[in-house]
């Protein structure tokens, strides 16, 4: 019976391991481009069963409440969520009020309430005001906003200025209750 010598398994391992370095490299990149869609998909689905419920006219305030800090269920290692605006470079103007904050999207201005808990009302599904959730890697920043009527749009930071992701709503809840592609309203 042969075996193999001490320098054959030691290639042979050598081998493996810069394998396993070619492969790691050249996935590694696109599951840190992933893991933002990840999160960004978990909140809408979040999002929409609370919209749900409260169009349904549930009792139970918490089926109608979305909670940033309790809904997400999935890991976010390397990714950061958060209600706290990102700066951009593009510039416009709006008359938010002074408890709002301003997020210029595709040249339009989108004033919004930074809160990481909201309920929608019953039966209307709208929301008490309109927010913002910020998803950001090292590689991606991406935003979910809430309008006053419960729909939302995801939107993605792309050369310093924030632009509608209408490609993404399908992928997060093809059951919103706005239209195909349509984009999020917004505030005037």
């Amino acid at each position: 019976m042969k075996g193999f010598t001490i320098i054959e398994l030691i290639i042979g391992l050598a081998i493996a391991a810069v394998a396993v370095v070619v492969v790691t490299v050249s996935i590694g990149p696109g599951i840190a481009n992933l893991q933002p869609d990840r999160v960004i998909i978990q909140i809408a689905s979040n999002l929409s069963e609370a919209k749900r419920a409260a169009l349904r006219g549930s009792l139970d305030i918490k089926k109608r409440t979305f909670d940033l800090r309790e809904d997400l269920k999935i890991s976010t290692q390397g990714v950061v969520v958060t209600t706290e605006p990102i700066e951009s470079s593009s510039q416009c103007s709006s008359n938010c009020s002074s408890d709002e904050l301003l997020m210029c999207v595709s040249g339009q201005p989108f004033c919004f309430t930074p809160s990481n808990t909201f309920t929608f009302e019953r039966f209307s599904g709208k929301a008490p005001e309109s927010h913002a959730i910020f998803v950001i890697s090292s590689k991606r920043k991406l935003a979910i906003l809430i309008n006053e009527s419960g729909d939302y749009a995801i939107v993605e930071m792309i050369q310093g200025q924030w632009r509608s992701r209408t490609d993404l709503q399908n992928l997060t809840a093809p059951n919103q209750s706005t239209k195909k592609n349509e984009e999020i309203t917004p505030n005037k």
